[in-house]
């Protein structure tokens, strides 16, 4: 396009509508350009967002997932401590029951004792003989004969559950292994129900 004007007003004319067309477009171009720069920070804004909101539902996610397993450990200490408290309550009743039952037997060693060294002395044993005698029927040997060894049993007894509950948690409680290894089924069904 030449430098040079036309100098006729037809052809000015038309240069002048073609030169303003231009302006036009560039303004709506400039517009357009501003628009999509705008609606650009707009969406980068709004993915901010979404992921700062991503990164708090991840969190609450992260969150709840640990008030769960806290509230399933909170379930299983309740159950543990449920199973574990029956066998502890009759290990303490027979350690109780023993404890009075050697406590009147040593008042019956005690008092078989003095009765022993009244006889080396030669002395009248009648008193500690009485002594003894009384000591003696109040204790009700029969009963404490057959119920001390059972006591113990229990004892024992309740002592191995508690062993067992314990190892089974032990197992529960293993960190998984990655790699393949032998599994005994029996085992953990057994261990599970204890």
């Amino acid at each position: 396009f030449d430098d040079r004007r036309p100098t006729d007003a037809p052809t000015q004319h038309l240069v002048s509508l073609v030169e303003g067309a231009y302006s036009a477009a560039d303004s709506e171009r400039a517009l357009l350009e501003r628009s999509i720069e705008l609606t650009s920070e707009e969406l980068m804004e709004r993915n901010a967002q979404l992921e700062r909101d991503l990164a708090a539902i991840q969190r609450l996610e992260v969150e709840l997932n640990q008030a769960d397993k806290l509230r399933a450990v909170g379930q299983l200490a309740s159950g543990i401590a449920h199973e574990i408290d029956t066998p502890i309550q009759f290990v303490s009743d027979s350690v109780h029951f023993l404890k009075g039952a050697v406590l009147d037997m040593l008042g019956l060693v005690e008092a078989a004792s003095a009765l022993a060294n009244e006889v080396e002395k030669g002395a009248d044993a009648r008193e500690h003989l009485r002594r003894y005698r009384e000591i003696e029927s109040a204790l009700d040997l029969g009963f404490l004969q057959e119920e001390c060894p059972r006591a113990f049993e229990q004892t024992a007894e309740g002592l191995k559950r508690v062993a067992q509950i314990v190892m089974a948690m032990k197992e529960f409680g293993r960190p998984d292994q990655r790699e393949k290894v032998l599994f005994d089924v029996n085992r953990c069904v057994s261990s599970t129900i204890t």
